[in-house]
């Protein structure tokens, strides 16, 4: 006959604390203070700026996040996952808000620093 078994249910859950800043800013980029993981931060494939790319791992429906940069924004764009532009981000002294992105998602920012 057939066997069956029952599978446990799970998620990812991302469980990480604090970790004690030991750099002065000037060494820093940006900073997150919101609700979403920072999952990546590389150079971009074909242009000179940066990707920082967030998840959102918790099961409230919609999670916002705010970016604070560090050195003078050229350009910022939400991007797809071929960093090509889905549009303009918004920086307004130094900041960005991302809000509205549900469980499970990922963003994409594209940014040219000074």
């Amino acid at each position: 006959g057939v066997q069956t078994c029952a599978l446990p249910i799970s998620r990812l859950i991302f469980t990480l604390s604090d970790v004690p800043k030991t750099l002065p800013v000037s060494y820093g980029l940006f900073e997150t203070t919101g609700e979403l993981t920072l999952s990546v931060v590389k150079k971009a494939e074909e242009r000179e700026g940066i990707i920082i790319r967030l998840y959102s791992g918790n099961m409230q429906n919609e999670l916002s996040e705010k970016l604070t940069f560090f050195r003078d924004v050229r350009c910022a764009e939400l991007v797809d996952l071929k960093e090509e532009t889905k549009m303009k981000l918004k920086v307004e002294d130094g900041q960005a808000v991302i809000e509205g992105v549900g469980h499970s998602k990922f963003i994409t920012i594209y940014v040219e620093l000074g």
